[in-house]
C-alpha cells in the first residue's frame, strides 16, 4: 500500500497544474511531465519527490528565460 501523505494523485497533478485530464495525457505521452507509478491497472500516482523537484526545474527554465 503507499502512503497518501507522500504522493500526488491524477487530480493533484492537474489541479497543481491547471490542466485538463487529456492534457496531463498528453503530457504524460509525450514525455514533458515524468512517468507516474501504478498503483493498479486504473491508478496512478506520483512521489511528492518526483513531482516537487520537476516543478522546481520547470521554474528554474522558464526563469532564466
Amino acid at each position: 500500500m503507499y502512503n497518501s501523505a507522500n504522493i500526488y494523485r491524477k487530480l493533484d497533478v492537474m489541479q497543481m497544474l491547471g490542466i485538463s485530464q487529456s492534457t496531463l495525457g498528453r503530457y504524460m505521452k509525450i514525455g514533458a511531465i515524468p512517468a507516474p507509478e501504478k498503483l493498479s491497472a486504473r491508478n496512478v500516482y506520483w512521489p511528492k519527490e518526483v513531482i516537487d523537484n520537476w516543478l522546481a526545474e520547470q521554474i528554474k527554465k522558464n526563469s532564466k528565460k
